[in-house]
């Protein structure tokens, strides 16, 4: 006797599909409506520059250094991507940059984690230790560079973002959606974020 899928097992087969389609594609829809002024009052453009469609965190396949997944599960966050242990100004730069727009987002603040993510491996010890001592909320993750390659699909050049050490805004569901260079200045990426956290139900 030949042995069939039941209807409940092909159900089930689509549960990830339908939560996907319930939870993140209206804040996806919302998203680029707002940014891009599309059905919206006038006035309300992004600083940034937008991802459509977006990319995804679980690309990178991160490993964790110094950090567990549920310090950031269900926040937006801020993804500084460099490499060499962010030994490079711009690095650095990036990282305070996103440091500042994290705290001034005054009670909103606890809604948004910061994420360095090194390309080529994990941090030297003492570098992360002194990571944690100069930004003690930073989560410390490191990926490689095809994953990375992966990553952008194409949206951006993968020499560009290491070097000038790109901030991307992820949302609470890893849907990556926004991008900023070093001409960007911190003003440009809180207003975004502002935007973002006021019209997101989620995180």
């Amino acid at each position: 006797m030949t042995e069939t899928a039941s209807p409940k097992g092909k159900s089930n087969r689509h549960i990830p599909i339908i939560l996907f389609l319930v939870a993140g594609l209206p804040l996806i829809v919302a998203f680029i409506m707002y940014f891009t002024n599309t059905l919206v009052p006038e006035g309300r453009t992004n600083k940034g520059t937008l991802i459509i469609p977006p990319l995804s965190v679980e690309k990178l396949e991160l490993q964790l250094q110094h950090a567990t997944e549920s310090d950031t599960q269900g926040k937006w966050q801020l993804l500084v991507i460099g490499s060499q242990d962010c030994t490079s100004a711009l690095c650095r730069e990036a990282l305070y940059k996103a440091r500042q727009v994290n705290v001034a987002l005054g009670r909103e603040a606890g809604r948004v984690e910061r994420r360095y993510i090194n390309i080529g491996g994990a941090l030297e010890e003492a570098g992360a230790e002194a990571f944690k001592d100069e930004y003690p909320r930073l989560h410390l993750s490191y990926s490689n560079r095809l994953a990375l390659e992966v990553f952008l699909d194409r949206e951006l050049e993968v020499n560009r973002v290491l070097e000038q050490s790109y901030i991307f805004i992820s949302d609470p569901l890893g849907n990556v959606m926004m991008y900023y260079t070093p001409e960007n200045p911190g003003g440009d990426l809180l207003d975004d974020l502002k935007k973002l956290l006021k019209v997101s139900k989620i995180g």
